[in-house]
């Protein structure tokens, strides 16, 4: 069985501290495959300025992943962009 988004039951998640984040796993070996953004609460965010809101907005669009997680990758064809934020 592999991972894929097609086959979402093939995770576990967990979730630690403030659960803002649910670490992703393979139920089958274990391997940490990515994180779920689940971000602060809306109680939280509704006490942000306009500028907070805005950085919470963008960083919930972030989709972490582990790229060793991955077959068959070409990583001299990655190309890594990295944010000032």
């Amino acid at each position: 069985m592999g991972v894929s988004p097609e086959t979402p039951d093939a995770l576990k998640e967990y979730m630690f501290g403030p659960k803002t984040l649910a670490h992703q796993f393979c139920k089958l070996c274990g391997v940490p495959v990515g994180i779920r953004v689940i971000g602060p609460g809306q109680e939280f965010v509704d006490k942000l300025s306009d500028a907070g809101k805005a950085t919470v907005e963008k960083k919930l669009r972030i989709v972490p992943v582990n790229l060793h997680a991955l077959y068959d990758v070409e990583w001299e064809q990655l190309s890594i962009k990295k944010d000032s934020d």
